[in-house]
């Protein structure tokens, strides 16, 4: 079951954190390597000009929290087991990069292991971002990961 759905507190400090991180703009913009955006980092379906409201954005939020979080259950049925920190690091990642670049990832393949802590590690990794063709390493990303990789390992 989700948790996410299940608790009205750690919904809130995932999406609080979630929301932290990606920031929020009420108008569409390119991101760091050029990608329309708008909200919370939402880049589905984005138009250029397109504008919604705060509300808009928070409900978009959980429901985009809340489908990262049950696609990579699907693919790591074992992060249901793991203590709030980790799996709250792990859905703020897989919102980041997306279900389908997590779940082929080593956070995935550690979570399927049993190593929490090298799941946590891993999430290091993914802080590199495609500019001008170049992936480079992105200091939002950097330091996202490592907020992420704190909170897994239990901070």
């Amino acid at each position: 079951m989700s948790r996410v759905r299940k608790s009205a507190a750690f919904a809130a400090a995932l999406i609080a954190f979630v929301g932290t991180w990606e920031g929020l703009s009420l108008s569409a913009y390119r991101d760091v390597v050029g990608v329309l955006t708008i909200c919370y980092g939402e880049t589905a379906g984005v138009k250029p000009g397109e504008r919604r409201t705060k509300a808009e954005c928070d409900k978009g939020l959980l429901r985009e929290i809340e489908r990262h979080e049950a696609g990579i259950l699907k693919c790591a049925p074992q992060l249901a087991a793991l203590p709030d920190g980790p799996y709250l690091a792990h859905v703020s990642a897989a919102y980041n990069i997306g279900v389908h670049a997590w779940c082929g990832s080593s956070m995935a393949r550690a979570v399927r292991a049993g190593n929490v802590a090298k799941s946590c590690d891993a999430l290091l990794a993914w802080n590199k971002g495609r500019i001008g063709g170049v992936l480079v390493p992105i200091s939002g990303l950097t330091n996202r990961r490592a907020d992420e990789r704190r909170v897994c390992k239990g901070g």
